[in-house]
């Protein structure tokens, strides 16, 4: 070969494509395009549209992110080792439930885990999910403090 930086270019472009390796273990982040909306204790009700719509996937479990203008945020997690069929109805619970939901104010005066509730997943895909959700949650550092999270729908195409 007469261009030795042409040369030393492959091998660098060669060696590259051969030392990437998946690690199982990484998260996958996968951007959505859809729509996530709960009432908080009846009294507010809080719209999380696309651009704070995330779902990843990590350690088997499955998540949807979601935050507003005001940064509240709300994640349902649902235990993929725990459900055989992601269509239907799953318990909520703090903790050995099959979906746990955390929720928490912008102003990180609350953080709220849900004790009890229900999410129905109506449909699932590799390219998209949809269901609804309730819940009852106490304050981490406060049991007194609850929020009630009504009427919650999720819909999102996963890309």
């Amino acid at each position: 070969m007469k261009n030795p930086v042409l040369l030393l270019a492959l091998v660098l472009v060669t060696l590259a494509q051969f030392s990437c390796s998946e690690d199982p273990d990484d998260v996958n982040v996968v951007e959505q395009k859809g729509m996530l909306t709960v009432d908080i204790s009846g009294t507010s009700t809080i719209n999380f549209e696309d651009d704070t719509l995330t779902a990843y996937t990590h350690a088997g479990l499955f998540i949807v992110k979601a935050s507003d203008a005001a940064e509240n945020n709300i994640w349902i997690m649902m235990d993929m080792t725990k459900i055989d069929n992601m269509i239907g109805e799953h318990a909520v619970a703090t903790t050995g439930a099959e979906v746990q939901i955390n929720f928490n104010l912008g102003d990180a005066s609350h953080y709220y885990s849900a004790s009890s509730g229900v999410v129905t997943v109506t449909e699932y895909d590799e390219k998209f999910i949809k269901g609804t959700f309730s819940f009852e949650a106490k304050d981490a550092s406060d049991s007194k403090a609850t929020v009630s999270g009504a009427n919650g729908q999720f819909s999102s195409s996963i890309q």
